[in-house]
């Protein structure tokens, strides 16, 4: 269906297919200057414009107007009432179902109203047209109609909602005095005669509330161009239809200066909480509500209750919850996706940057089964990027990172520190190690020792000491042994162990994923024959009470009997095929023998039994 959608829009629009060789769109066209226009999309009235002049000369002067601020005010107006007023011309009909999209993320999460009024309307409203490119005025101008332009290749619901931005009062981000501790503008890179695209706005010129700078605006450029057809590299004037965000010769224009930004830059996806907490502030949503201490950067939203930032919950904010992008100097360590190993949340972007000493390489292997092979940086730092978009969800994936070059201290190689260090080199032993114990058979009761072998048919194995806290500096190994014709199933009752980000300090080890916290493998039960084998590892600091996993091995020793008559054709909606069903009895119960009790087959209402 989406195939066929396409091939209709363009033979509606021959015009739009031909903005791209390869048949996509621009996927930023507000970024493609616009005769007349100031910094490519946005509209200035004459009196604006007097007034950017006016403000730049005094700053250039290096003097102070004592009403500019009161002037500049005057150029973001804000809706009367918090409300906004549209009207939709017959040109831009046939994308009415992108602008109200649009229209609806705004209003979504604001206390912005917005209401549709005739063409003729003598109400100071938007027209949604269909000019040359993308633009608007900012702010309410007070007159009817004030025209926001969605030209072709414009009808994307993202780059919409940056037009509207405009038009309540939004100015670009990357115009921001401040933009520079957060983005390298590169000026080489600019095409000729575009370079005041790029030029900050004046100290006078709108407000920020404190809200900080926001890389992920949706009003923020993106880096440079998108070479739509493969190969093009000419950005010049005129080759602008392969062109992006002014650059001349194919490279960014703006690069971020954190590396976590990198994923951020340029988003035409959704409004960020930046976005949405500067919307809500200067049109004074929360007037009404009672006073909250929204922590951690939140906001009190229009419904009168904490807005928190992404990673933070609780009725305050207070509550601080995984937080998916991050940078780490550690030389060993474990990456999961979020929620793992349950299903990772819809419409996330995370960024993890590993650091390692110049000179070195860092390698990422996944763990489980149909993966990746391992994976090498070229320099010393590696970018794991995830994405998920608003569809399907499933587990993810764990990976663990290493410094190459680095040792890991363990008993056997006779390492250890007085104190935690992040460098590479470990610190010579300072210690006698504990002499590793005799490996023992389980007695079918309780375990409380270290390389332990069982082969009973149940049976429990606690970390050393347990109840009480095990001891620094130990490596132990459990194994459950399975015979071909056996399944094992583990339950971790009780587990408690020194908590790391990345379980570096003392943790298990099972299935080649680390624990450590109070966050336990839980359940599991593995494949028929096989065996089972976690170690546990403590290094010379903190410790806790350990854990302690129950487990029993399941013998399928049975016989299946005769397979029932088959049913019923009957309707089975989780296919939404007629079939028939039968099941057979095992004799020593269920779950006893190997294979299916039940089969089914596809059958018809004349299939006879």
């Amino acid at each position: 269906m989406k195939l066929a959608a396409a091939l209709i829009f363009c033979t509606l629009f021959p015009t739009v297919c031909c903005m791209s060789i390869s048949g996509q769109r621009d996927k930023f066209p507000e970024q493609k200057s616009l005769p007349g226009a100031f910094e490519s999309d946005i509209i200035l009235t004459e009196k604006q414009r007097a007034t950017f002049a006016r403000l730049a000369e005094l700053e250039n002067e290096n003097k102070t107007k004592p009403n500019s601020r009161k002037a500049i005010k005057s150029l973001s107006k804000r809706w009367p009432n918090k409300h906004v007023y549209y009207s939709i011309s017959p040109e831009s009909e046939l994308d009415r179902i992108p602008i109200e999209q649009a229209i609806q993320q705004w209003s979504d999460v604001t206390c912005l109203t917005f209401e549709e009024v005739s063409l003729g309307s003598s109400q100071s409203h938007i027209r949604f047209i269909k000019d040359a490119g993308c633009y608007s005025y900012i702010g309410y101008l007070d007159r009817s109609p004030q025209e926001l332009s969605i030209g072709l290749g414009c009808e994307v619901v993202g780059v919409i909602m940056h037009e509207i931005g405009h038009a309540i009062g939004f100015f670009h981000e990357q115009s921001r005095r401040d933009r520079d501790s957060y983005i390298q503008v590169n000026l080489n890179n600019i095409r000729e005669g575009l370079e005041r695209q790029f030029e900050k706005y004046p100290a006078d010129v709108g407000t920020t509330e404190g809200v900080p700078y926001d890389v992920g605006s949706i009003m923020h450029y993106s880096k440079f161009v998108s070479k739509i057809e493969k190969g093009v590299t000419d950005c010049s004037p005129t080759a602008e239809l392969f062109c992006l965000a002014f650059t001349k010769n194919g490279e960014p224009t703006i690069q971020v200066l954190n590396p976590l930004d990198r994923d951020k830059l340029g988003n035409r996806n959704k409004l960020s909480f930046y976005d949405i907490k500067l919307a809500n502030t200067i049109y004074q949503c929360s007037t009404g509500c009672s006073s909250l201490d929204c922590q951690n950067e939140g906001y009190v939203g229009p419904d009168c209750a904490c807005v928190c930032k992404e990673g933070f919950s609780g009725s305050n904010c207070e509550i601080q919850s995984f937080e998916c992008s991050y940078t780490t100097e550690e030389p060993i360590g474990m990456i999961d996706s979020p929620n793992f190993p349950q299903n990772y949340d819809s419409n996330r972007r995370c960024t993890v940057i590993i650091k390692a000493p110049v000179g070195s390489t860092v390698t990422l292997t996944f763990c489980g089964s149909n993966i990746p092979r391992p994976i090498t940086s070229v320099g010393n730092e590696m970018a794991v990027i995830f994405k998920s978009d608003g569809n399907i969800q499933l587990s993810g994936f764990s990976a663990s990172f290493i410094v190459n070059g680095y040792v890991i201290p363990t008993e056997s190689n006779e390492v250890t520190t007085t104190t935690r260090t992040t460098t590479n080199t470990p610190v010579q032993p300072t210690t006698t190690m504990a002499p590793l114990p005799t490996t023992t058979v389980n007695s079918g009761v309780v375990i409380d020792g270290c390389n332990i072998k069982s082969t009973l048919e149940s049976g429990i194995f606690t970390s050393p000491n347990h109840p009480s806290p095990y001891d620094n500096e130990r490596d132990c190994n459990y194994t459950i042994l399975a015979t071909e014709n056996q399944r094992i199933a583990i339950t971790f009752t009780e587990f408690s162990v020194e908590r790391h980000r990345f379980c570096l300090y003392d943790y298990l080890m099972l299935d080649g994923k680390r624990y450590c916290g109070t966050t336990s493998p839980g359940s599991l039960v593995y494949d028929l024959g096989r065996s089972v084998t976690f170690t546990f590892h403590s290094d010379f600091s903190l410790v806790a009470p350990g854990f302690v996993v129950e487990y029993r091995l399941m013998t399928l020793d049975g016989t299946y009997l005769s397979f029932s008559e088959w049913s019923e054709c009957i309707l089975d909606s989780t296919c939404n095929e007629f079939r028939r069903f039968r099941i057979r009895t095992c004799d020593k119960g269920p779950g006893r023998c190997v294979g299916p009790a039940v089969e089914s087959e596809q059958c018809s209402l004349t299939t006879l039994t």
